[in-house]
């Protein structure tokens, strides 16, 4: 996803999650045939897509901020006034 690479997967973890609202993906069943079938409809759209948008979310900078506003949040919950 980050190289902005077709992705086809069959449905494992949160790779339903991941790749909602990514273009050209595409999700089957863990058969051959499915597989084969999903790999070539991506490959016929001979394009990149934007999976490096979604990875984003992801990223050290993306996460890290999320978790510095959890831990301001508690501290001023809690009536601590130092900074993070």
């Amino acid at each position: 996803m980050a190289c902005n690479l077709p992705v086809f997967s069959s449905r494992v973890g949160d790779v339903e999650e991941r790749l909602q609202g990514v273009f050209p993906s595409k999700i089957t069943e863990r058969k051959t045939k499915e597989l084969g079938e999903a790999l070539f409809e991506i490959l016929a759209f001979n394009q990149r897509f934007n999976g490096r948008e979604k990875i984003e979310e992801l990223s050290l900078e993306s996460i890290t901020q999320r978790l510095l506003s959890v831990y301001r949040n508690v501290l001023k919950r809690n009536g601590h006034r130092r900074r993070i």
